[in-house]
């Protein structure tokens, strides 16, 4: 069964490795419009090389204090 998300907006917590990646990219593969928010920026880098069109937000949420600004 195939899934349609043109028009809406997905957020992956931990998207930027393993299952959550392979999560973002199905959602942007179905049309929609991905965020992805993780704590290691080297590989939230890599994955922004691989899929340009997702949109990377660098932030570890066990640290309310750095999350919060």
């Amino acid at each position: 069964m195939a899934y349609q998300f043109d028009g809406k907006r997905a957020l992956v917590t931990r998207g930027s490795r393993g299952l959550g990646k392979a999560i973002a990219i199905g959602l942007l593969n179905a049309g929609a419009e991905v965020d992805v928010l993780g704590k290691s920026e080297e590989n939230l880098n890599k994955l922004k090389q691989e899929c340009p069109k997702i949109h990377t937000v660098h932030a570890d949420l066990t640290d309310w204090d750095t999350t919060r600004s």
